[in-house]
């Protein structure tokens, strides 16, 4: 969704009570239900994420991240979500850096060309390597 002044409006929305999936037999689990307008996406990512450290050794944080997102464009892409988060990843030092994962959903604006599924894999694993594999499926 615009913001005044340019940019997107950025929300922080957490599930009071979640569990890491697969660590507990007897895990409790969280929901929160999310209602999607067009042009408005959300990203969901791991600790790795807020945890990365920025130039001068901060924590990137929920508030780097919220400040980040919020100068994007609108309206909001789920793969203009994940592309411009790896960017952001790939400005900050690589010292010791947690693993990341990124899921972004979107839902599209009514003007928008049928695009079909989009997926796309980036990992930097390995020092030497920096994998970007993309694939589209088109809708039947």
């Amino acid at each position: 969704m615009p913001a005044p002044g340019g940019g997107v409006r950025v929300e922080a929305v957490r599930a009071e009570g979640g569990m890491l999936v697969g660590a507990f037999a007897e895990a409790a689990f969280a929901s929160r239900t999310l209602h999607l307008a067009p042009g408005e996406g959300l990203l969901l990512y791991t600790d790795g994420l807020t945890e990365a450290r920025t130039a001068d050794g901060d924590m990137l944080a929920d508030t780097g991240l919220t400040d980040f997102l919020a100068r994007r464009p609108a309206p909001v892409s789920a793969g203009a979500l994940i592309d411009d988060t790896v960017a952001l990843l790939d400005t900050l030092p690589d010292t010791e850096r947690d693993d990341v994962a990124l899921l972004a959903l979107s839902v599209p604006t009514p003007d928008a060309a049928p695009a079909g599924i989009t997926t796309t894999a980036h990992s930097a694993a390995a020092p030497t390597a920096d994998v970007s594999v993309g694939q589209e499926n088109p809708r039947p």
